[in-house]
């Protein structure tokens, strides 16, 4: 079971649907982050619209021959991020997440658009949770990811959270900070293994 303590001061997208002492149920849905979903769907926008202008030039011109293999590269350099940008964005906004505690694992099932995937650790494998800084400046360097930071910097701080079994496995990913905070605090302590946070700068 959850802690009174811990309960006190549940972060919005949070919610606890059962606990007794055989298993804990958390219901989580992705917020925050404001800014950084505004620039994408700024980004993904003009994206589209820069798109849309190649795609009329390359219906209106008779593209065969060398014009044929410029526009299709134009064609692919537009569209091809346009989807990529286009489905992690949709996983942003959509995404939800169920965290099920019970005596034997902790059983992540991630849901997006009706598609659910599920993820079961073992709760005797677990060794520590990390709370990572995956946005902004100054990421964490995490001691069993080779010593590398999590890519370059960008303009949004976040958060993440990760699980360390015989390898890290995230949990949450791009929020604020108290979230993976919170989530980190709750799961540490039910597994009563070591929860290892970062600095909130």
């Amino acid at each position: 079971m959850i802690r009174f303590k811990y309960q006190k001061k549940i972060p919005q997208g949070f919610t606890i649907e059962s606990q007794n002492e055989n298993e804990t149920i958390l219901h989580y849905k992705r917020n925050g982050m404001g800014c950084m979903n505004l620039f994408f769907a700024v980004w993904l926008l003009g994206w589209t619209a820069g798109g849309c202008f190649i795609s009329i030039i390359f219906l209106s011109e008779e593209v065969l021959g060398s014009k044929l293999a410029t526009y299709s590269i134009l064609f692919l350099i537009f569209f091809v991020p346009i989807i990529v940008i286009g489905v992690f964005f949709i996983h942003l906004l959509f995404s939800k997440k169920q965290f099920r505690l019970n005596n034997e694992a902790l059983l992540m099932e991630t849901s997006l658009l009706g598609i659910k995937q599920l993820k079961v650790i073992p709760k005797n494998e677990i060794k520590g949770f990390y709370q990572v800084k995956d946005g902004g400046r100054n990421k964490t360097s995490l001691p069993y990811s080779g010593g590398k930071s999590n890519g370059k910097h960008d303009s949004f701080p976040s958060w993440g959270l990760k699980v360390l079994t015989t390898r890290l496995t995230p949990l949450i990913y791009r929020q604020p900070y108290e979230k993976s905070y919170w989530l980190g605090q709750v799961l540490a302590d039910w597994a009563d293994v070591p929860f290892h946070d970062v600095e909130h700068q």
